[in-house]
């Protein structure tokens, strides 16, 4: 889910499907007929017309639009059965990289310059060597931050959760341990940032969603991290979102929604029904979950 504005916001899912919001309230289908048989985990619209979706599994699809979802086409495809991406982002340059599992090792990247219209591997002599059963997760497209002068990708699966810091070109300039429960079906599923200093970040087990146990874990300089262990989230959590105030976040799951007022520090439920994504924007934001189950998030 991307929300652009309190008016405009694009959502993506299995089946090809891509849902468009063009007033704040209402959704519009505008699926990718050519990918029926994928599940478009990620998606980052530039406007009312322009977005990009990615697939994830059995090789990967890029696909774009110019006018609002009703025509598609394939910016970039690779069908080898053992790729598998997790998420994309961009700046508001038009910057753009997609990263996935790893091949050989080291992770999976992809670049874009020009606002998802084409796209080209990152040499290989750049991609990061990652440990044993280290990976991203695709649970909801947002284990990546690309800002003005950096790429940010959080992992987990392996021994340990970590997030990467590289500049534009591709130099690692940083690599950080960050105290999230890691190893099989854990790690760190999502991350968030204004001003790409201060981070939250969340996940958890989704094999054991209801366990909280090192769940969420917040920094102020992207250095040193803080576990946050009292008054955490509820559970195991896909997404985390922060308004750009950095006056509220929120995090969902499986297991419910929970609420910051504080930049992660604190967290209070505001509902058990489970939701796998969501974005923040203004003094609005979206959630979305099973089976197109869609919710609007409002404060005063």
């Amino acid at each position: 889910m991307h929300f652009i504005s309190d008016s405009i916001a694009w959502a993506s899912g299995t089946q090809g499907t891509v849902l468009l919001c063009s007033d704040g309230l209402h959704w519009s289908e505008v699926s990718v007929p050519m990918a029926e048989d994928q599940d478009l985990r990620d998606i980052h619209g530039f406007d009312r017309n322009n977005a990009v979706a990615i697939s994830a599994g059995n090789g990967v699809s890029i696909y774009r639009t110019a006018d609002g979802g009703m025509t598609w086409r394939v910016a970039y495809e690779d069908t080898h059965q053992v790729v598998f991406f997790d998420g994309l982002d961009f700046n508001a340059s038009g910057f753009g990289v997609a990263y996935g599992d790893p091949i050989d090792g080291k992770m999976s990247l992809l670049m874009s310059k020009d606002f998802g219209a084409s796209w080209k591997a990152v040499e290989d002599s750049l991609r990061p060597q990652l440990d044993s059963n280290e990976a991203g997760y695709a649970a909801s497209g947002t284990g990546i931050i690309v800002t003005d002068s950096h790429v940010i990708i959080a992992t987990g699966g392996g021994p340990k959760s970590r997030m990467f810091v590289f500049d534009l070109a591709w130099n690692l300039l940083e690599e950080h341990l960050v105290p999230i429960e890691s190893g099989a079906g854990s790690g760190i599923f999502s991350i968030c940032s204004q001003n790409g200093r201060s981070f939250i970040a969340v996940g958890g087990s989704y094999i054991d969603s209801i366990n909280a146990t090192s769940n969420c874990a917040v920094s102020i300089d992207g250095e040193a991290w803080l576990p946050i262990t009292v008054q955490n989230p509820g559970g195991y959590r896909s997404c985390v979102s922060i308004t750009a105030d950095e006056a509220y976040a929120i995090a969902v799951g499986r297991t419910g929604s929970d609420l910051t007022r504080d930049g992660g520090l604190t967290w209070k439920s505001i509902g058990e029904e489970g939701y796998y994504t969501c974005d923040l924007n203004g003094k609005s934001g979206w959630a979305a979950g099973r089976n197109g189950k869609m919710a609007r998030l409002e404060w005063k």
